[in-house]
């Protein structure tokens, strides 16, 4: 058992530094007690316009992939400074949270060719970066304006653009 402490991407003082802070003067060595600190880093289209075209929306999600970065760097001090590996507990594309605009397309843009190279640029940038464990968030489930989390909208579809990521990433090969 790695025990983990997970929360927000976005807020690395109040989320991370000061919690550890806290438990370091009160418990100990975070150390002791946790394995990794993780994050939920999903690259999001939120920053796309309600008329963008579903390639538009993916590079909007890889422009927000570039973002993180910045929160990567803090959070992964923060771990290091503790003695902890940095990992995500959650990670993939994020169509908008709910937006009823461009709907759409923002969910064709999830099975699009490009979303296999995009998942594909934002784990290769997290590695580089130091990042450890990587966990893409994969249930198959329909896509709608709250979300297109899954590998795809549907249990038999083995071969949506995300799955062809984590098949390149892992060195498998889809079923027959």
């Amino acid at each position: 058992v790695r025990p983990v402490y997970a929360s927000w991407l976005i807020s690395p003082d109040s989320h991370y530094r000061d919690v550890l802070k806290w438990m370091n003067a009160t418990y100990g060595a975070p150390k002791n007690y946790f394995w990794s600190i993780a994050g939920a880093a999903y690259y999001n289209a939120e920053k796309a316009s309600n008329t963008a075209t579903p390639q538009q929306i993916v590079e909007v999600m890889k422009q927000n992939s570039i973002e993180n970065r910045k929160f990567h760097t803090q959070l992964k001090a923060i771990a290091d400074s503790y003695g902890l590996v940095y990992t995500q507990y959650e990670v993939g594309p994020d169509n908008g949270g709910g937006k009823v605009e461009n709907v759409a397309n923002r969910i064709r843009a999830n099975r699009l060719p490009e979303m296999r190279d995009l998942v594909l640029f934002d784990c290769q940038n997290w590695f580089a970066s130091g990042g450890g464990l990587y966990m893409y968030f994969a249930s198959p489930s329909g896509f709608s304006r709250y979300g297109c989390w899954g590998l795809s909208e549907d249990i038999r579809q083995l071969n949506t653009p995300k799955w062809q990521a984590i098949y390149t990433l892992t060195g498998t090969t889809p079923p027959k």
